[in-house]
């Protein structure tokens, strides 16, 4: 046996894992940065801080950059005056502000609709052992009052990456298992329909578009209570999401799925976003584990 031989092949596959070790680390810490650059941009300063130490993390380096501007972010949040909330115009893109979302006392900014200054009737019901709660909202959409994987509405229930229908232990790119890329997820990929059965489904952009346009959005402790046009409500925890292993912003943010894929970069799929004083839909990478809070039609 040629141990020579055997020795130098060995060397070699310890410098190609070494190197590919290193090539992946690389690209996570890559990621994880731009990620904080795009946190910046929409003022999310919490987000952009959780992204950047796993940078710092993975790759032993530091950002002069990134470190000044979410200092700038920190600062200008905290010295920026309080802004009077504007009705809704009808020719500009609706904001969290002016949809009356963003106040901790569940004040609205605007004059919330007649109904909802009337005790509704309880309009719910049940759909394979789930309850459903209608909101009132123009698409006859129902939502659910739990996360999937949940059994009460303050529980976080369980995380899924976009297209898998079974939580995990850990979200990498690395270890993502869904590769299609529809417009709209199939039952098939679908985590409510795969966990819920027939009926349920994860909502769309558009609908959960709609449940911040057309509801009141009043931030309790560790998340927020929605209330829809016909007074009914639900409540959606702040879950945070998972990358990896760890689990980032519980108590603190809100990170739901959607079913809807973007069509501009197919490794991202809208998501719902919120915190307290802020609530909209975004886009995020398909493999981070994120919360389903799953939706149904009307129930005759």
């Amino acid at each position: 046996m040629n141990y020579r031989l055997i020795k130098h092949i060995l060397l070699l596959f310890a410098i190609v894992f070494f190197t590919f070790g290193n090539l992946i680390a690389q690209s996570r810490s890559d990621k994880y940065l731009q990620d904080a650059r795009n946190a910046l941009s929409r003022g999310d300063c919490d987000a952009a801080q959780i992204y950047y130490d796993n940078y710092t993390s993975i790759s032993g380096k530091t950002s002069s950059e990134i470190d000044a501007a979410i200092k700038k972010c920190k600062d200008d949040k905290k010295a920026k005056p309080a802004q009077p909330q504007t009705p809704k115009s009808p020719t500009s893109k609706p904001t969290a502000n002016q949809t009356g979302k963003t106040n901790s006392s569940g004040q609205s900014g605007e004059k919330p609709p007649a109904a909802n200054n009337v005790t509704a009737s309880p309009t719910t019901g049940t759909l394979n052992g789930h309850e459903w709660v209608d909101l009132g909202l123009p698409s006859g959409t129902k939502w659910a009052t739990c996360n999937v994987g949940a059994s009460s509405p303050r529980e976080y229930g369980s995380y899924f990456a976009w297209g898998e229908t079974k939580p995990k232990s850990s979200y990498t790119d690395d270890n993502y298992m869904y590769f299609s890329d529809p417009n709209v997820l199939p039952a098939s990929a679908d985590a409510a329909t795969a966990n819920w059965g027939k009926g349920w489904r994860m909502p769309t952009r558009e609908e959960m578009q709609e449940l911040i346009d057309k509801c009141t959005w009043a931030w309790m402790s560790k998340g927020y209570k929605v209330t829809g046009p016909n007074g009914n409500g639900i409540f959606l925890p702040a879950a945070g999401y998972r990358d990896g292993s760890s689990l980032y912003g519980a108590g603190s943010y809100g990170d739901y799925w959607s079913s809807s894929l973007t069509s501009s970069d197919t490794s991202n799929a809208w998501y719902l976003y919120f915190r307290s004083g802020d609530c909209y839909v975004d886009y995020y990478r398909r493999y981070y584990g994120q919360s389903v809070r799953a939706v149904c039609q009307s129930q005759n």
